[in-house]
Formats: C-alpha cells, sequence, structure tokens
C-alpha cells in the first residue's frame, strides 16, 4: 500500500478545488440563460450567449462583453438617454412594428423610458440565487441531525457573502446616482 505524500493530497485538493470551482462557474451560465428565457429577456439570444467562464486574479469568473447586460441587470434611472436607433431595431424585431409605423412606436418607448426609467431585471442574483438553492440544500440524516457542511457549502456560503456585499456597495452606489441625478433632472423641468 503506496503513502499519498503532502504534495500529491495538495494537488488533489487543487484538483477537486478547480473542479468544483468550474461546475460553479458553468451552472451559474446555465442559469442566466434559463432565467432570460423564463423573464422573455432573451429575444434575439445575443444576451444569453454572450455569457462565459473567466478568470480574474486565480479566481473564476462568469463574464460577459455584451454592451447592454448591465442595463438590464440594474436597470436605468429616469432621465437617462439610450440609442433611438437601436430602440427602435428592438420595436421592429421584438414588437413586429412595421419601419413605417416604427418611429412613432419607439419615440413614445423613448420618452416613457425618460421620464421613468428601465427597471431592473437582476437576471445574475436570480441566477445565483437558483444555484445556491439547487445546491445549498441542508440534509438531514436518519437520525434527525444535520449533516456537517463539507468544504463546497462552506465555499457556497462565503460566495454568498460576497454577492451580498457586492449588493450593498450596488444599492449604495444606485443610491448616490440618484441624489446626484435629482437636482439635475428637476432643473429640466
Amino acid at each position: 500500500m503506496s503513502q499519498i505524500t503532502k504534495t500529491d493530497a495538495l494537488w488533489h485538493n487543487a484538483n477537486e478545488i478547480d473542479r468544483m470551482t468550474s461546475d460553479i462557474q458553468n451552472g451559474i451560465i446555465k442559469n442566466v440563460k434559463k432565467v432570460l428565457a423564463d423573464d422573455d429577456i432573451n429575444f434575439t439570444e445575443n444576451l444569453s450567449n454572450s455569457f462565459y467562464g473567466g478568470m480574474d486574479g486565480g479566481f473564476k469568473t462568469v463574464e460577459t462583453q455584451n454592451r447592454y447586460s448591465g442595463l438590464v441587470e440594474n436597470g436605468t434611472p429616469a432621465g437617462s438617454k439610450i440609442n433611438f436607433d437601436a430602440l427602435r431595431y428592438w420595436v421592429e424585431e421584438k414588437l413586429g412594428v412595421s419601419p413605417a409605423e416604427s418611429t412613432g412606436v419607439t419615440m413614445k418607448i423613448y420618452q416613457k423610458i425618460t421620464t421613468q426609467g428601465i427597471p431592473a431585471k437582476k437576471f445574475m442574483k436570480k441566477s445565483i440565487k437558483m444555484f445556491i438553492g439547487m445546491h445549498g440544500k441542508i440534509t438531514v440524516n436518519a437520525t434527525g441531525k444535520k449533516k456537517k457542511s463539507g468544504r463546497f457549502m462552506k465555499m457556497l456560503k462565503k460566495f454568498g457573502r460576497h454577492i451580498k456585499a457586492i449588493n450593498k456597495a450596488l444599492k449604495n452606489i444606485n443610491r448616490t446616482v440618484k441624489k446626484i441625478t435629482k437636482p439635475i433632472n428637476k432643473g429640466r423641468r
């Protein structure tokens, strides 16, 4: 019987952590696609097909190069300016409006976005919560005692804490943006 060296154990642990983080990364990408489809945010599928796994500073990430993913995730405050031509294209394709009528319909939507903004969809937050809901269950054994959570569960909990901190920072940023834009928007009226 051969003995496992410390180096072998570290290599095995590193490979297992890599496999687990890849599973998390792929699971979140899968959930993003599902949430976008379920919430009917996935008209052209450009947004859902733009997500991929990446690396940042030794950490696995879920990334996108899509220009409007942040607008869909976080919405836009009232007074935001958007690309009229891109909106008109969306109106023609998504709503099936003829090119002759699209300018008028687009103008109404554009004015509504300018006055009311676009509500946040929070598809990433939903995707992460869905992943944690599917994999973050606490099971109870036959004796009725909770099973100890392993490294995977500890990693998920730590990941959840980081997400909460990010969401808190985003809320603070949104609050600050609203405070800054409020006096500007009042001056426009």
